[in-house]
């Protein structure tokens, strides 16, 4: 089960990084301003990386409350996170060592906490990036490319959402850990799944792109509200998953089109559109300690 809460776990559901309309492809530096930024924040003084060892639990990485730890990661994911990036796939020009899985704990110095309790996620991430660039020698850039999408519209027989309310009730709803019901979530409860409650079309697009459809969804439904809904379908037999995620989903499979329409009275569309991918300039192992 694949669960998103925004106030919980910032690094499961971020905005797709869709770049304004251009003809051709656009390059341009990464985080020049960040690295201005950087420069005034406070550094991590310990940094220790080695490669993971034991096959005992699921990967996990969060900031704490004097620096950064992650357990069982892949750089890719690590990567994505300090970046935004919502979907590891965009990242282009990953090495074949980087499906080494990794231990890392970062704490900044005593005289420094405070000041690190004190910042946003954006300036914890920058400092993951200057983590990655000491340890990793890590050199990127934010490049446009005109990629296959599909649009998510509204079915000629119009939507059949309704606005969602705080006290939904829904199947398989996740609760926090004191036992509520979690707010707003949406989550994919297995094959052929999505549970949502009060959720952005922004937010079930990020979704649909990332776990179903196989390419990058954009929202063109116009609906601005945000919505409860259950979602089933019978999952494609013939979509494959492999190293770059999803095969596309056909327009043919039926079953998840027709679920989408009768149910939510959505539809997706074939389209080519923008989409950001970090690309990778240099990189190198780390040196263990």
């Amino acid at each position: 089960m694949r669960v998103t809460n925004s106030a919980q776990t910032w690094w499961m559901l971020l905005p797709a990084a869709i770049a304004a309309a251009a003809m051709m492809t656009a390059s341009h530096p990464c985080s020049a301003q960040h690295a201005d930024s950087a420069s005034k924040l406070p550094s991590f003084e310990v940094v220790s990386i080695r490669r993971h060892q034991q096959e005992d639990f699921p990967p996990h990485f969060d900031f704490t409350t004097d620096g950064y730890v992650a357990t069982k990661v892949q750089l890719p994911g690590i990567i994505a996170s300090s970046y935004g990036v919502d979907d590891p796939s965009r990242i282009v020009g990953m090495p074949s060592w980087s499906a080494q899985r990794y231990d890392i704990q970062a704490k900044v110095a005593d005289s420094d906490v405070a000041a690190f309790k004190k910042l946003t996620l954006d300036q914890h991430r920058q400092m993951v990036q200057a983590m990655l660039a000491a340890r990793f020698k890590l050199k990127v850039h934010m490049e446009t490319r005109q990629v296959p999408v599909y649009e998510l519209i509204v079915a000629k027989t119009g939507s059949r959402l309704h606005e969602g309310k705080s006290d939904d009730t829904l199947p398989n709803a996740p609760k926090d850990p004191a036992g509520h019901p979690l707010s707003s979530f949406l989550g994919n409860m297995g094959p052929g799944e999505i549970v949502a409650k009060m959720v952005s079309m922004d937010s079930l697009a990020g979704n649909l792109g990332r776990n179903v459809a196989g390419r990058p969804v954009l929202n063109k439904t116009g609906l601005a509200g945000k919505y409860s809904f259950v979602l089933k379908w019978t999952p494609d037999p013939d979509q494959e998953t492999g190293p770059g995620g999803l095969t596309p989903l056909s327009p043919n499979s039926g079953s998840f089109f027709t679920a989408l329409q009768e149910q939510l009275g959505l539809t997706l569309r074939p389209a080519k559109g923008p989409q950001e991918f970090l690309v990778i300039d240099h990189i190198e192992q780390p040196t263990e300690n």
